[in-house]
């Protein structure tokens, strides 16, 4: 047995699958591309780490999710082949996606221009309320770095339901509270209300378009009291998104999952509204790509996080006026 928390050789044989090279990591394990040698098919496989494979009782519960995401017959879900333990390592292999994810692309190439930006939200609404209707099954944890593109330049969900499984310590790590429902966080969400999901797409899309999520903090507690009591800088006023961009992603982000939107075929509906209002012209020239170009010719690279603190003052005036009165969601910090 080889300490999975460390990288597994090229050529190692995991039950049926050939180990050939690292392609990510995440918190539960190390992700590899590797072969599957019955079948001669590349998968990707991710191997838990020792540490987390103790926790039986987490093992256990994350395995049934692997279980019920490999049952998902869904075209935008990433498809579970295999899962189980060989060498004494914990393992499950899924579809490879070669094109990475969102995350990656918006670190390399900076904010989506807004048409695309919309029209992978479509295939994501798609793919989120086909697994609603026909499985009763809710992503969870909506991010980019979970939208994985592929070769035709499509989307697919990676991770599907699984931190319904909860986690090895139950504590919520920063790169998730970035983009978690407030429900979530005060624990009222309803098993499978796809209200919370939508408050993910809320933060992811606001990210692609303006190439920071709406709340920044490197402080986990700052992080769940913004999401909690906060409301972030208009679009429209930080990278000249239109206002109605701009006001459909603000309802995604309202505090109460009522004032969201019913179902996903509703914010399908709207998106699709939307598509047509953008012209070339706004669709091209939105800050997604202009306060990329403003940002490299006249702000060095280490003071980006700089920058995005000085165009978020400057929209605090905006977000002042947004702020409504009403009773707010507290949370008590241990």
């Amino acid at each position: 047995m080889i300490n999975t928390n460390e990288l597994l050789p090229h050529g190692f044989m995991l039950g049926g699958f050939k180990i050939i090279e690292k392609i990510g990591h995440g918190k539960l394990g190390i992700v590899y591309r590797a072969t599957q040698v019955n079948l001669n098919r590349d998968v990707a496989i991710k191997v838990i780490f020792d540490n987390i494979s103790k926790n039986e009782t987490f093992i256990k519960s994350l395995f049934l999710k692997v279980q019920e995401l490999a049952a998902l017959n869904n075209q935008g879900i990433i498809r579970v082949y295999d899962a189980g333990q060989a060498q004494g390592h914990y393992y499950y292999a899924m579809e490879l996606i070669d094109g990475g994810h969102l995350q990656q692309k918006l670190s390399s190439e900076g904010p989506l221009n807004i048409k695309r930006a919309l029209r992978y939200m479509t295939s994501v609404s798609d793919s989120l309320n086909q697994a609603l209707t026909l499985n009763g099954a809710t992503h969870g944890e909506i991010k980019p770095k979970n939208f994985m593109v592929t070769a035709e330049g499509g989307i697919k969900l990676a991770n599907f339901g699984l931190s319904h499984a909860g986690g090895p310590t139950n504590e919520l790590s920063l790169s998730s509270a970035l983009y978690t429902a407030p429900e979530k966080i005060c624990r009222t969400w309803e098993n499978n209300d796809p209200r919370a999901d939508m408050y993910s797409l809320g933060v992811s899309l606001y990210e692609l378009i303006a190439g920071f999520t709406p709340f920044l903090s490197d402080d986990l507690h700052k992080v769940l009291d913004m999401q909690l009591n906060s409301f972030p800088p208009s679009l429209h006023r930080v990278c000249d998104a239109p206002q109605t961009v701009s006001q459909f992603v603000e309802r995604l982000l309202s505090k109460n999952p009522d004032e969201r939107f019913s179902d996903w075929n509703a914010v399908k509906e709207k998106i699709n509204q939307l598509l047509p209002q953008l012209n070339k012209k706004s669709s091209t020239t939105t800050l997604g790509k202009n306060v990329v170009k403003k940002t490299k010719s006249s702000v060095p690279k280490k003071n980006k996080s700089k920058n995005i603190a000085l165009m978020m003052n400057k929209a605090k005036s905006d977000l002042q006026r947004k702020k409504k009165k009403k009773t707010t969601l507290k949370i008590n910090f241990k």
